[in-house]
């Protein structure tokens, strides 16, 4: 009786591992869609108003800040770079490997949070910003605040 139990405790140890290879991969072993990252898009209005202010510095490499005001107001600053100082972006860590950006024609401007600042490199500031438009967001329309 004792070798019964133990052979039907033996099936169902069998069986269950067999269920356990039916499973789909844990999360490490998914690979992502798409290892370009994440492309933000923004009101027509406001891009349009982006548009007009990296092409008037279109030959400068350009960073973009996205701080959060409230729940539905938020200020886009454009950093220009004077590409012909030798200044460069890829140095610093927190824009090599941030995932977002913007696409302006064939460049791909990275965008930086305002929580990135505070909290991955405290300390780390960008002096040449040459834009910024705060605006808000409702209905699916950007309702532009500020802009300089």
């Amino acid at each position: 009786m004792n070798r019964l139990i133990i052979f039907i405790i033996c099936l169902n140890l069998l069986h269950s591992c067999k269920a356990q290879e039916d499973l789909p991969p844990p999360i490490e072993t998914i690979e992502l869609v798409t290892d370009k990252g994440i492309e933000y898009k923004f009101p027509e209005n406001i891009e349009q108003s982006l548009n007009k202010a990296i092409g008037e510095e279109e030959k400068n490499i350009h960073i973009i800040r996205f701080l959060s005001v409230n729940d539905s107001t938020y200020t886009l600053m454009v950093y220009c770079l004077n590409n012909a100082k030798g200044e460069t972006t890829t140095t610093n860590k927190l824009i090599k490997k941030t995932g977002r950006y913007y696409q302006y024609k064939n460049k791909q401007i990275p965008i930086i949070f305002d929580t990135d600042y505070l909290f991955s490199t405290p300390g780390f500031v960008i002096t040449h910003s040459c834009y910024w438009v705060t605006f808000r967001f409702k209905n699916d329309k950007g309702i532009i605040l500020q802009q300089e």
